[in-house]
């Protein structure tokens, strides 16, 4: 157990820090999924 208590708040912005980059870079996978979906569908209604 670490009792330091800066430790303790590195090891808590570490873990915010990658679950707001883990939040993120999921948003821009589902982003860029959709805008390939939508586009695709573009291309076939216009065809």
């Amino acid at each position: 157990v670490v009792d330091k208590p800066w430790a303790k708040n590195t090891v808590f912005a570490c873990a915010v820090v990658s679950g707001a980059f883990g939040a993120i870079s999921g948003v821009a996978v589902a982003y860029s999924f959709f805008n390939t979906a939508v586009s695709k569908l573009a291309e076939e209604g216009i065809r």
